[in-house]
């Protein structure tokens, strides 16, 4: 009885230790994963966060220090974004997204800003960044998605309890990070008035015949061909020699 317990007892521990080797094996690896997708989002996230002094600078200079998107963004910028958990990094980058969208569109209807060439710069090094934070963002998401399942499923979420890992945020702005700058309208240039250009009268028909027909062969001198048809009656009318037969008729009737 004793031996069945111990050997029961042995393999319960052995079931019990795989599934926690496999449980911890998998939570690493989509931590791992987590981690090296968010870090490599998050170097393209802080040369964005670089360029937005400028911007602010230019803001300044063209709408006054006190404009409302001025105030926002030298708040959000003020933050110390190396001290930001994960999280607080996403929500200050959605922020960040809404803010330089609005300043697009301030392109459009502010003079002074859509004249202001530093922030037109700024604001094209940043949309240079756009599809890279796109294709970061995705990659990450997919991290997190793979370690929110390993999280919550059975039989890992018992070890996650116990490391206290728990669910990840999907980093999903309002709207994609790509801009569109706004495009320039096209100055419409007065027509100049043209003057009425006297038509030249058609040509005749008889005119233009005569221009398209290929030349004609010249005509054949009367001179040679009279001689050739006087030769040829003379021919006609000179008799044929006559026959041997005909000379001994002649020498036999002599005519008088």
């Amino acid at each position: 009885m004793n031996v069945y317990f111990i050997m029961g007892g042995f393999i319960l521990l052995l079931i019990v230790t795989i599934i926690g080797i496999y449980s911890y094996n998998t939570l690493s690896n989509c931590k791992l994963r987590l981690d090296t997708t968010f870090n490599e989002l998050d170097e393209v996230l802080i040369k964005r966060w670089n360029i937005i002094p400028n911007v602010i600078d230019s803001l300044r200079q063209s709408v006054g220090a006190e404009d409302a998107l001025v105030k926002e963004l030298m708040e959000l910028r003020n933050a110390l974004y190396d001290s930001l958990a994960n999280d607080e990094k996403i929500t200050a980058n959605t922020r960040l997204t809404m803010d330089i969208d609005r300043v697009v569109l301030l392109t459009t209807s502010n003079v002074n800003v859509k004249n202001n060439q530093t922030l037109l710069i700024c604001l094209q090094n940043i949309m240079s960044l756009a599809t890279e934070i796109g294709k970061k963002r995705r990659y990450y998401n997919l991290a997190v998605v793979a370690y929110n399942k390993s999280v919550e499923g059975f039989p890992t979420k018992i070890l996650a309890k116990i490391l206290k890992y728990n669910v990840e945020r999907v980093y999903e702005p309002d709207r994609d990070e790509k801009f569109e700058m706004p495009k320039e309208e096209p100055v419409v240039k007065p027509k100049k008035e043209t003057k009425p250009v006297k038509q030249e009268k058609p040509k005749e028909e008889v005119e233009s015949l005569e221009e398209l027909a290929p030349p004609t062969s010249q005509p054949v001198q009367q001179e040679n061909v009279q001689p050739q048809a006087a030769q040829t009656q003379a021919a006609q009318q000179v008799p044929p020699a006559p026959s041997e037969l005909q000379e001994q008729i002649i020498t036999l009737n002599p005519k008088e």
